[in-house]
């Protein structure tokens, strides 16, 4: 499964009030930085599972960056976690099939 995350949200701008996680030490990172940093760490979650030959939920693809599904950087909303369990359950039930 790939990390969703909120940062960069065209849905909601409201999303960067709630972001705390750009902060480390005294360093406070771009949102967009942090942003590249995730969609590089699923694009490598993408290759090996493509690599592997095994089934990946992309979350990330999946799930809407807005306050209704997040409510910092990267932790779900029940509404969220709720469409995340819901997509993986599907893609489970169909490989089951």
């Amino acid at each position: 499964m790939t990390q969703p995350d909120s940062w960069q949200s065209t849905i909601d701008p409201q999303m960067k009030e709630w972001h705390w996680m750009r902060l480390r030490g005294q360093t406070v990172y771009r949102e967009e930085a942090m942003a590249q940093a995730m969609n590089a760490y699923n694009e490598v979650t993408r290759a090996v599972a493509a690599e592997q030959k095994v089934d990946l939920y992309d979350a990330a693809k999946s799930l809407p960056k807005s306050l209704e599904y997040f409510f910092d950087d990267v932790h779900y909303t029940d509404k969220g976690s709720r469409e995340l369990a819901l997509g993986l359950a599907a893609l489970i039930t169909e490989r089951l099939r």
